[in-house]
């Protein structure tokens, strides 16, 4: 199997970064506490949730499906056309990622009952990324939306010199998703 698969080449990211910069408030949506709840414990970035886990502190967010759509799905309209342009049928977790020029998201590995029935998928908006998958090195450039093996240790660095802002998200396994059709 594949580390990493390009889904779609040339698309247009401008109108979801004018917007993320038009509603630069957005960032703060998620504090420290949330970001530690929700499953987003990155030092070194910010979050705009549109799908999230959903609260439980009986249970770790690896292994907890249940999420909840926020109203940043309905805002940023945009992300829902790109799951039928490129056939998500099932979207999960789904949100804008904010990294500074340098910053590193160190390798890890998602494990956990959730991670054994997702996709995972990684648009940058803005900014080129360098991101290590199973000790190999990828570039990974505005425009082009990515499928990659999250069950493999990964870890990336935004390379730009410019704030990165990227759509990560992920899908319930389904023979039909897209990367499956990539040669």
């Amino acid at each position: 199997m594949n580390s990493i698969v390009v889904v779609k080449n040339n698309i247009d990211v401008n109108p979801l970064v004018s917007k993320l910069y038009n509603n630069w408030k957005d960032w703060n949506y998620m504090n420290d506490k949330d970001r530690i709840i929700f499953g987003h414990n990155l030092e070194q970035t910010k979050i705009v949730p549109l799908i999230t886990v959903k609260n439980s502190f009986s249970c770790n967010v690896k292994d907890n499906d249940k999420q909840v759509i926020t109203e940043f799905l309905e805002k940023y309209s945009e992300v829902k056309n790109l799951f039928k342009d490129v056939k998500i049928k099932k979207p999960c977790r789904t949100g804008f990622m904010k990294m500074n020029p340098g910053a590193v998201i160190k390798p890890n590995v998602d494990d956990g009952n959730y991670y054994k029935t997702r996709d995972r998928y990684f648009l940058p908006l803005q900014s080129t990324y360098h991101m290590l998958i199973g000790g190999n090195l990828f570039r990974l450039d505005p425009g082009v939306l990515y499928w990659f093996n999250h069950h493999l240790p990964y870890g990336m660095v935004n390379v730009g010199n410019t704030v990165g802002i990227s759509l990560m998200f992920d899908a319930l396994h389904n023979k039909n998703n897209p990367h499956h059709f990539i040669k």
